[in-house]
């Protein structure tokens, strides 16, 4: 058998030639058109949970924050396990469902969960999910420096808010931009409590003054030389 076969690839090499490369076209078309990834994503079917809490340190988070989200998200039907990790600034939990569970109805369990967690939470810090994406999808990660001494952390954090993250977003497949570190840009007021005791001014009335003032109001319009001008008053930071 082997014998003959030889034999009809010696004596007839048009065919054998034209059946490789008929092979290598076919290939080649494959290559190209195959809808399957080289890699494909192995990871579990998972819900990510991410918590934004600004200036705190990586303890601090993982007992006021990691640790209630992770209660909270316990015993939800059809879980595997449910994972953290916490930085500085940033509490990330990540719940592992069974196979075949739908990624939305997984979704749907988690945020009933987490309609509950709000009081737990500490001021200013609130869990929202993730985009739905796997472990996979996180495929960048960078830092923003200066060597310019007079920018500070501050400064670095709102560019990214802002700026750097907001354009990563208009890119065609980002599902989310990340960011922890840095501080947060504020404002601060501070008061002398002996000028409050002679001005008869209470606490309470100074931050009812910058509530009522931090805010921007919408006004009348006027027109001059055939045109109109909407006024509006500019109070908010």
């Amino acid at each position: 058998m082997v014998r003959r076969v030889v034999d009809f690839s010696v004596h007839q090499a048009l065919y054998i030639y034209g059946g490789v490369a008929t092979l290598v076209a076919l290939g080649a078309y494959a290559l190209w058109t195959l809808p399957f990834e080289a890699f494909p994503d192995l990871t579990a079917n998972s819900v990510s949970v991410i918590a934004d809490a600004p200036g705190m340190a990586p303890s601090d988070v993982e007992q006021l924050v990691t640790y209630p989200i992770e209660r909270s998200l316990l015993g939800l039907p059809r879980t595997v396990s449910v994972r953290s990790t916490t930085k500085f600034g940033l509490s990330m939990t990540q719940v592992i469902f069974e196979d075949g569970v739908d990624p939305y109805f997984a979704r749907q369990v988690v945020a009933e969960r987490l309609t509950d967690l709000t009081a737990d939470m500490p001021d200013g810090v609130s869990a929202t999910m993730g985009p739905v994406a796997t472990a996979m999808g996180e495929i960048y990660q960078y830092v923003l420096a200066s060597d310019n001494p007079e920018v500070t952390a501050m400064d670095l954090k709102t560019l990214q808010d802002y700026s750097i993250a907001p354009q990563l977003r208009t890119v065609a497949g980002v599902a989310e931009v990340n960011s922890w570190g840095g501080l947060i840009e504020q404002y601060h007021v501070v008061v002398e409590p002996g000028r409050l005791i002679q001005a008869g001014v209470a606490l309470a009335d100074v931050e009812m003054a910058l509530a009522e003032n931090n805010r921007n109001f919408g006004g009348t319009y006027t027109e001059a030389r055939g045109e109109r001008f909407i006024i509006r008053g500019m109070g908010r930071l």
